[in-house]
């Protein structure tokens, strides 16, 4: 059959994560056009997962944790940097992807969610 859905969990959870960790060390950043690339197949399990969990998995681990976590206007690459944890909080927002604008990648979620076969 198909992929169970430990799996496709596991690759929800890392995807964005491990998407930043190696555009942290790249020579070339990533593009907006290659993190849409990369996040194709989970927008189609946003649009239309059968299981209604993965469906969620996808929001929460991806798409918020890409606004809240790797976004130029996450809290991370907003704060000041005045606290105890500042080495943190500067690993952190080296791992923000600066080249992918907020804007696109609300647009085509925007798109995804506004189409007429995209599950409620």
């Amino acid at each position: 059959p198909g992929l169970t859905n430990g799996l496709r969990y596991h690759l929800i959870d890392i995807c964005v994560d491990e998407l930043a960790k190696v555009n942290k060390d790249a020579e070339i950043p990533l593009t907006e056009a290659t993190m849409l690339d990369c996040l194709e197949p989970f927008f189609a399990l946003a649009q239309k997962a059968v299981d209604k969990n993965v469906q969620k998995r996808v929001m929460d681990n991806v798409l918020l944790k890409f606004l809240n976590q790797y976004s130029f206007v996450s809290p991370v690459a907003l704060s000041d940097g005045a606290g105890e944890e500042e080495e943190d909080e500067n690993d952190a927002k080296a791992l923000i992807l600066k080249q992918v604008h907020v804007g696109t990648v609300s647009k085509f979620i925007f798109e995804i969610a506004s189409d007429v076969n995209t599950d409620e």
